[in-house]
């Protein structure tokens, strides 16, 4: 039922937003209280489920989510596995940096497999979502100095595309020239 409701939430980026302000290292006490009654509500199924499920990140979630939902747990006295916790309490931290690492080895990797030669130097690449993820292949493409012909970036969030196209100018990228940013306004997009 959470995947279901930010889906239904996406359609308007800016209250999701809103009720989801994602930011690195905040706690589990700076939830919002609709995250922390959100959050409460899937504490109480997963205990349901008596041990058979992890809880684990996904969109619009990051470590104070997975503390937060531990500490739900453990005060149910339910022990289950939460996935991702901050490394303050000994958690593996944000999975998205080491996600993106795995992507962009994997562009390498096809790159290698089609064209024989590792850069993606002349190439057009396409990135849908340029949340943490997505943001983080762009910085890593910037880094390798990779000199790409086109960046095709869609996102919904209009807070998104104007963070990508802010790290874009910073390295002397020129929009419409090396860049394109796309607006996705519905699913269907």
């Amino acid at each position: 039922y959470v995947t279901g409701l930010s889906e239904l939430m996406l359609t308007d980026q800016k209250l999701l937003e809103g009720l989801c302000p994602i930011r690195k290292g905040r706690t589990p006490s700076e939830l919002t209280p609709f995250e922390k009654k959100m959050y409460e509500l899937d504490s109480a199924v997963i205990s349901l489920l008596d041990g058979r499920y992890i809880f684990a990140p996904d969109m619009n979630t990051d470590t104070a989510v997975m503390e937060f939902v531990r500490l739900q747990l453990l005060e149910k006295g339910v022990h289950v596995p939460v996935a991702c916790l901050s490394e303050k309490v000994g958690g593996s931290g944000d999975p998205s940096i080491v996600t993106a690492e795995g992507v962009y080895y994997s562009m390498l990797g096809a790159a290698q497999s089609v064209w024989k030669n590792d850069r993606l130097r002349n190439r057009t690449i396409a990135i849908e979502g340029i949340g943490k993820v997505g943001y983080r292949i762009i910085e890593r493409i910037l880094e390798d100095g990779h000199h790409i012909k086109m960046l095709h970036l869609a996102d919904s969030s209009e807070a998104a595309l104007d963070r990508v196209r802010e790290l874009l100018l910073r390295n002397s990228k020129v929009e419409g020239t090396h860049f394109v940013l796309h607006k996705i306004t519905s699913s269907s997009d």
